[in-house]
């Protein structure tokens, strides 16, 4: 699990959080708690953000193009079609042209070649090199949302919100990164 932000970007962060609060709370468990809001916000975004190595299987549509699931693309590795007998065919990466990023490879010769009905095996690299400020921003926001009850010293169990409109603003923020699907 890779955390958007770390203890002290967090602390740091201007949140309605005091420092009696913080005391509340050891820099170990509050890595683990920015982790689980890195990853409910990963998956509210149904991709992520850091750059990593990622080896997708994704079914072809007879399209010229293939989406991948993680953007922006920093290179492809390689690309294998998988039929239903697990026979398979790979491609060199010259035949493909790179759509950086919308995460989209594309049949440089689209009259000849499709994504057909196979799976694709997609080996490549993507992500940001560094975590966007409204993405680290939304996680500050999640994780202080998540602490609530140990803020409170786990007592008080009422839903008291720190900050107004706090779910909004989180989807504002992270509304330019959520993957967009097409049928």
């Amino acid at each position: 699990m890779a955390a958007y932000i770390t203890p002290a970007e967090l602390k740091a962060y201007p949140l309605p959080v005091t420092a009696q609060q913080w005391s509340k709370v050891g820099d170990d468990q509050l890595a683990i708690v920015i982790g689980y809001a890195t990853d409910h916000l990963e998956s509210y975004m149904d991709r992520k953000l850091a750059v990593g190595n990622y080896v997708d299987k994704v079914r072809g549509k007879g399209s010229s193009r293939l989406l991948l699931p993680q953007y922006p693309v920093i290179a492809v590795n390689y690309v294998t079609a998988y039929d239903m007998y697990n026979n398979y065919s790979t491609f060199d990466i010259s035949n493909f042209w790179v759509e950086h990023e919308a995460g989209i490879i594309e049949w440089l010769n689209s009259y000849t070649y499709k994504f057909d009905s196979r799976y694709w095996m997609v080996d490549y690299n993507a992500g940001y090199p560094t975590i966007p400020g409204p993405a680290k921003h939304a996680v500050a926001l999640q994780t202080v949302k998540m602490l609530q009850p140990l803020f409170r010293g786990g007592q008080n169990f009422v839903e008291v919100e720190l900050i107004n409109e706090l779910d909004e603003q989180i989807v504002e923020l992270l509304d330019p990164y959520k993957r967009t699907r097409f049928a």
